[in-house]
Formats: structure tokens, sequence, C-alpha cells
């Protein structure tokens, strides 16, 4: 499954933060193997987009872990849900098997009886973007260039320093 998207419709937000206006405008215009455009896309969903905006100057950062939530909110099965750095502890469907005893196939009856119980529960979602994991946690993906230059400019002089000093060298036998 792919989110079908021109690059040329992208490529005009090449800042780091675009106006949620902006993002609103090309999401409910965006289709995938799973959601058809144009849509309207949930008061909720907007309202967490500017809520967002808000909290950075009014744009929304669009390489961070919030964008990305919502980028799954919108597109739940072609974008991954992004967890808070250090709360899940990723594994294989071998490992959770070997770890819980559990085998990870449920059989057409199995899935049969949990659709039936969904289905005679008498609990109504009115608003199903209410009902998803959300987290207001931000991590920023960011490359600080003076930072990453210094470091590199640092290591090559720890580099160049080792080799001519004859305590770096390794010994030879």
């Amino acid at each position: 499954m792919s989110v079908r998207i021109s690059w040329a419709s992208w490529k005009t937000y090449a800042d780091p933060s675009v106006l949620p206006d902006q993002i609103l405008g090309l999401v409910s215009t965006m289709s995938s193997d799973t959601v058809k455009a144009p849509r309207e896309l949930s008061e909720t969903l907007v309202q967490r987009l500017h809520k967002l905006a808000a909290a950075n100057g009014g744009e929304v950062p669009i390489h961070g872990r919030v964008f990305a939530q919502w980028m799954h909110h919108a597109f739940p099965r072609e974008c991954p849900y992004l967890h808070e750095m250090g709360t899940v502890s990723p594994q294989t469907p071998d490992e959770w098997m070997k770890e819980t005893g559990h085998d990870h196939k449920a059989s057409n009856v199995e899935m049969q009886a949990l659709v039936d119980a969904c289905a005679a529960s008498e609990q109504v979602y009115s608003d199903i973007d209410n009902e998803l994991p959300w987290s207001d946690h931000e991590e920023l993906l960011s490359h600080d260039v003076a930072a990453t230059k210094m470091a590199e400019a640092q290591a090559s002089e720890s580099l160049i320093d080792c080799r001519l000093h004859s305590s770096c060298a390794p010994a030879l036998d």
C-alpha cells in the first residue's frame, strides 16, 4: 500500500515547517489504496494539526514525531505510528511467540467470534479519532549543519594528531 501524491505537490514545501492549511489542502487531495480522495478530514484531525502549529509558532514541523503521528491518523494503514522514543521494545513475531508462548495466527473461528462480539457491542463511536492513540510529546529530527561540521573537523584533527604520535600507532611485534 502506498500514498499516491505527485512529487511536484510536496517539493513546494522545502522548508522544515509548513502552514497547517497548506498541509490540510494537500492531504485532503491525497489518495492511497485504502483512502479515497478528495475527502474531508475529521474535525479532531484538523484541530490536532492546528494545535501542533500553535505550539510551534504557527507552522507544523514536518520532520517531527507528532506530525508523523498525525499522518498515521490520516493514513493509518500506510503511515506507521511513531511511538515516543524509549517507550516500546520492538519484537519480531518469532520473538513475541517465544516470549509469550502464543501463536500469532488466529483461526477463522476465532476471528469470526471477535467480529461477532464487536458487532454485538452496544458501544457507539461518534468520533473514532478520539479513540486512536495520541501523544503531544514532540521529538524533532534536526540536522545542525554547523555542529556537524565542527564535530567532523574535531574528529579529523584527532585522527591527524593520532597519526603523528607514536603512542597511537599499533604495536608491531
